[in-house]
């Protein structure tokens, strides 16, 4: 029998681990609403300038509401074509597809287009929401680094010298805006599987 050593960890391995690690010590996303909770209601513009109301984006049914870090992010691409894939049965519930991001300089409307043109795209300048929720991190001096280091420039994606990103979270929301089921998860590897929340949409509007 062969033993085949462990891959070697990359740069981006150690960081991530070191990053996951101080999060969940720091219980970083526990104030974020949970299953049952009523999410805050909020007003953000669209990838087309319009400001959308959390409110009336309900008023025509249930929502998923996605906060990416961006479409740079490989893990938020998987995440994209995951929903892409996913959009026909979520709409077939009654649900729709809103992603929230804090990129800037047109970014929304090509997470859009990557998407379909029946989903919203709305821009969370200087991360607001994001922090309002406490979704937004700091991902320190070393992990901005070696983003600089391999021409990942995060100040200009976001328009911010602030280093911050948000923990990728997805809910699934009733019309009344209440969650019915939260994935919150500081690994950014680790994302919502679109059919769990399409499964709690579709048995609430079945109640």
């Amino acid at each position: 029998m062969t033993n085949h050593a462990p891959a070697p960890q990359t740069v981006y391995d150690v960081l991530i681990a070191n990053l996951v690690a101080d999060l969940r010590a720091r219980d970083a996303g526990a104030a974020a609403p949970r299953a049952g909770e009523p999410f805050p209601d909020f007003i953000l513009p669209n990838a087309t300038g319009v400001f959308c109301e959390l409110s009336r984006l309900l008023a025509d049914g249930p929502v998923v509401l996605s906060f990416l870090r961006g479409q740079w992010c490989p893990f938020c691409q998987a995440e994209l074509v995951a929903w892409k894939r996913a959009l026909p049965a979520l709409e077939r519930v009654g649900g729709r597809l809103v992603f929230v991001a804090a990129s800037t300089g047109g970014a929304a409307m090509a997470i859009r287009n990557s998407v379909s043109p029946r989903i919203e795209v709305l821009c969370d300048v200087d991360h607001g929401l994001t922090l309002s929720l406490g979704l937004a991190v700091y991902l320190g001096r070393q992990f901005l680094a070696q983003y600089e280091r391999d021409g990942l420039e995060l100040a200009a994606i976001y328009g911010s010298q602030a280093g911050l990103l948000p923990i990728p979270a997805t809910f699934a929301l009733d019309r009344q805006g209440i969650v019915l089921a939260a994935h919150i998860e500081p690994d950014f590897r680790s994302r919502a599987v679109p059919e769990d929340m399409i499964a709690a949409i579709a048995s609430a509007t079945a109640a």
